[in-house]
Order: C-alpha cells, then structure tokens, then sequence
C-alpha cells in the first residue's frame, strides 16, 4: 500500500488516498498500463496518507513540491472531499510545501467556496486545458475556462497545463494563440507538453492519429515537434513579463514561489531559459556556481 500512497515524479512527491480514474483519456498513461482501475478505490485515510508522506525519505518539509490525489481525478465526486481533507491535514501539520492540486473538473461553486487559504501550506491549482476534443479527453472544455476564472477570483495562483498537445491534433497555430487567449487573464502561467506515449495513443485514437514527423528540438519536450514549438516561443517571449509559459512544471512552480527551478533546467537549457521572465532569470544566474566563476 505505502507504494501507491506515495509516488515519485520529476516535479512532484504525490500523496495519494485514492487510485483510480472514470474519465477515459485516451492518451492516460496510466490508463495505457492499466496501472489504474476505472473506478476510484480508497486507498488509505488523509491522516495515514500524510503519516507516510512525512516518514519518505524523499520529502523534506517546508521545500519538497507536493500533488494530491494524482493517480485519480481530484475533483471528481466520489475523490474531492478525500482531496480536501488532505489539505487540511497537510495544513494542521504546519507544513510550508507547495501543494498542487491537477484537476480537469469544476466540482461546483458551491465546493470551490468551501476551499480556505490554508494557513502554512501553499496551494496551488493546475488546471488541464488543450482545447482536445471531447473524444480524446471526455470532459467540458468551458467548464475548465470557468474553473480556471472562478479560482483565480478567489484568491488562489493559477497554473494552466497546456497538455497534452498531440501533433496534428490541437496543435495548429491558430488554435493555440486561441487558447493563451482564452486563459491569459485567468492564470499566472501555461506550462505546455506533449505526450508520453505517441506510440501507444496512435494505437488508440480512432481515427487513427496520421503519422507525423517528431524530430528532436533542443530545450523542449520532443513530441511537440518544430513547429509547434516555434509558435509556444514565440508567445512566450512576448508575454514572458506577463504571462510565461514554460516547458517544465518545476519552472512554473519556481515562478510562483520566487525561487530557482530546483530540477536545475537552467543549467543545461538555455534556449528554453530565453523565454523566461527576467526575475527569474535572474535568480538562476544568482544561484548557478558557474555564472558566478566566469563574472
């Protein structure tokens, strides 16, 4: 059990009290492993589930980012009021970590009005919004623009996860500028990426995904191909002051919380560090041993 409470990614520790996802995104990796039910199962208590956070070796309180309830959907009816309590358990413990909720659902305004500024830990929200059609990602589009406005008037930072971005899907430039437009005002940041699996969503899509030349591009995920990429730069460099968008989760956490990307991307992806805002900028030059040596 202790392995499925607690997960380990590049960006995040996850906490989880269930497994399990309704939804059916054809793209899901985890759907795609069938390491996952389509049902939502309790897997432990939010009291056991943040025990066994606090016992990881690989948490380190007050620093280590953390993502709740990420092997389900969050939000969803049966998940969000585990979801809540974990929150608040986290909070009662006097913990100072960034805590990100990854939602694609709205669970109503009656529930958003229930979620309270924690009084340690720094909540943040990552709402999914590709603009993917409904049979490759089954749940509303508008109900995610909403979400997202909803949040942001209540107080609460805003990340916008621009996934997945499936070439040849929802990647032409038109329909991306769409998107910045529609969520420029009601986030702080976009972070974009691609796919995990092309392969096996290819298998999946009906009908099926044509084949699509993804040639490798220095300082960006590769399945997102050139063009696309060129487009997400281009809006980044314009909008780096006042709408970033980023490559990374961990780079738009950094931006939220005034501090160096800790995964440490500065130091090897400089094209992508170009579409930065100065601030952090310069924050990475200040903390890299090795732009201090050569000043």
């Amino acid at each position: 059990m202790r392995g499925e409470v607690i997960t380990y990614s590049k960006s995040w520790l996850a906490v989880n009290t269930y497994s399990g996802c309704p939804i059916g995104c054809q793209y899901c990796v985890l759907s795609l492993s069938g390491r996952v039910p389509r049902t939502p199962r309790r897997i432990c208590t939010e009291a056991t589930a943040v025990d066994h956070l606090l016992e990881s070796k690989f948490f380190i309180p007050n620093t280590t980012p953390i993502c709740l309830n990420i092997t389900t959907e969050p939000f969803h009816e049966a998940v969000r009021e585990s979801t809540l309590a974990l929150v608040e358990e986290l909070d009662a413990n006097d913990l100072a970590n960034c805590v990100g909720i990854i939602t694609k659902v709205h669970p109503g305004q009656e529930f958003l009005r229930r979620i309270r500024q924690p009084n340690s830990v720094r909540l943040a929200f990552v709402v999914s919004y590709s603009g993917l059609p409904y049979d490759i990602e089954p749940t509303s589009n508008q109900d995610r623009v909403t979400l997202m406005s909803d949040l942001t008037q209540l107080g609460f930072p805003v990340i916008h996860y621009w996934r997945p971005l499936i070439p040849g899907v929802n990647t032409k430039p038109e329909h991306l500028r769409h998107i910045f437009s529609e969520i420029r005002e009601i986030s702080r940041c976009s972070v974009a990426t691609g796919v995990k699996s092309l392969d096996g969503l290819k298998k999946r899509l009906q009908p099926p995904l044509k084949e699509v030349p993804l040639p490798s591009v220095p300082g960006s995920p590769s399945s997102l191909g050139i063009g696309t990429t060129r487009v997400l730069r281009g809006l980044a460099r314009v909008h780096k002051e006042d709408h970033p968008v980023f490559f990374h989760t961990s780079c738009a956490l950094a931006f939220l919380s005034g501090s160096t990307d800790y995964n440490a991307h500065y130091l090897s992806e400089a094209r992508i560090c170009e579409c930065c805002p100065n601030a952090c900028r310069q924050r990475h030059a200040a903390g890299d041993v090795r732009v201090k040596r050569t000043r």
